[in-house]
């Protein structure tokens, strides 16, 4: 359970996504969507591992990101309201990935193409 108070949560949520848009800033230019959201969506597209409580691992990549949440693709169907890790490598830095703790709010079979879910962001690890 997270002891800290959501403010400062949000805080580091958002730092943590600003450092990774950052670091995607050098090879793509900026790009947004603020349709129907409170904060803005960016395109975003890095592998990503999202590990399981259940000690299984999913491997995937994300579509976009914000400092509220993250649209992954992966080849498995992911259960409405599961809590993992989502690990994300960073370029700066990439023997220490960002690892959120997120719950699935969405999932959706693509057919062919595979799945895509709506992850909110909890916190940092």
């Amino acid at each position: 359970m997270n002891k800290k108070a959501p403010s400062q949560v949000a805080a580091r949520l958002a730092e943590s996504v600003a450092e990774l848009l950052s670091e995607e800033d050098v090879f793509h230019p900026v790009q947004g969507d603020w349709t129907g959201r409170v904060s803005l969506r960016r395109q975003f597209v890095r592998e990503i591992r999202v590990l399981l409580q259940n000690g299984l691992e999913i491997k995937g990549y994300c579509g976009n990101i914000s400092d509220e949440g993250i649209e992954l693709k992966t080849l498995s169907e992911i259960q409405q309201f599961t809590e993992a890790i989502l690990e994300v490598r960073s370029l700066k830095y990439p023997c220490k990935p960002y690892r959120f703790t997120a719950q699935c709010r969405w999932c959706e079979n693509q057919g062919v193409g595979g799945v895509s879910s709506g992850w909110t962001l909890l916190s940092v690890r």
